[in-house]
């Protein structure tokens, strides 16, 4: 019946779901990058000096094929936490001994979750920045290849791409250290977790107090998965955060306004331009014009 069971899922229910689930995904990509494209051609000038165009590159692009990605990982964890619920609850009803020693180590599991979350999205946030950098640089030394070319500034842009290399390395590195430090710490607790409930099982076992079924059936199913897909889903949920913040940024006019335009209409056009007293300045430098009058 097993046989059967394991090949009816794995052979033919789940090889449908996941070609849905990756259709799904490259759907909302899609759809992500258009929307976020659509909303920054409706940004202000002001936007576009503030954020540079690699910012926005990978904010459409990047951030957007992020969150598609999140999607079937959301899937997965909410079938987790029904099979995780499902599970804690049948353990307690045979032995609340075993119950309670999982529920407590997976506790301390939270609590360095606690520690490390906001370690593992600021690095990511910094990195994704420098990454930004790099899109930017590669995307103007493109576009302006034949200004470079006239002014012989090549060797000023390989070294400014030499240098936000560096930093990438350096941020990713980091970041791969933090999270280095992190997965010690969950396979640690994995391990006391497997070897705590298999002796608990046998101590248990010998005093007649659960069933050889039973400790067959969750020895073998070794409940090590509930903290491996928790390690999993904490280090894909700080990258997808970043990436929610950076898209929405755009999407809800976090930073910038849209473009506003006057609704007058112009009739009997004489063809007359005139100023007066015009004031105008850049963002976050003085005026350039005071005072302008011309007509």
């Amino acid at each position: 019946i097993y046989f059967v069971l394991e090949i009816t899922m794995d052979g033919v229910i789940l090889h449908y779901a996941n070609s849905i689930l990756y259709k799904e995904e490259s759907k909302l990509t899609r759809k992500l990058g258009f929307y976020t494209y659509k909303k920054a051609l409706c940004l202000p000038p002001v936007a576009y000096e503030k954020m540079s165009s690699g910012e926005i590159i990978n904010r459409i692009t990047s951030d957007a094929d992020t969150l598609s990605f999140a999607f079937g990982r959301l899937l997965n964890m909410i079938s987790s936490l029904v099979a995780s619920i499902i599970v804690i609850v049948h353990v307690f009803i045979n032995s609340w001994i075993i119950g309670l020693e999982i529920v407590g180590i997976v506790s301390i599991l939270f609590l360095i979750l606690k520690k490390y979350n906001p370690l593992l999205k600021d690095i990511h946030k910094e990195r994704r920045k420098e990454q930004d950098k790099f899109t930017s640089l590669t995307t103007e030394s493109i576009r302006g290849i034949r200004e470079i070319k006239t002014l012989g500034i090549k060797n000023n842009l390989i070294s400014d791409m030499t240098s936000i290399i560096k930093d990438i390395y350096n941020k990713s590195s980091k970041e791969i250290d933090i999270q280095k430090s992190f997965n010690i710490k969950t396979r640690l607790l994995k391990s006391i977790l497997e070897c705590s409930v298999f002796a608990t099982c046998v101590i248990l076992l010998y005093y007649k107090m659960i069933s050889l079924t039973f400790f067959m059936t969750y020895y073998v199913y070794r409940f090590t998965w509930l903290i491996e897909n928790i390690n999993d889903l904490t280090q894909t949920y700080q990258k997808v955060s970043v990436s929610i913040s950076r898209v929405n940024d755009i999407l809800e006019n976090r930073l910038y306004k849209d473009e506003e335009f006057g609704n007058k209409k112009l009739v009997n056009v004489k063809g007359v331009i005139e100023f007066k007293d015009v004031n105008f300045n850049y963002p976050d430098e003085g005026n350039i014009l005071n005072n302008f009058s011309l007509k």
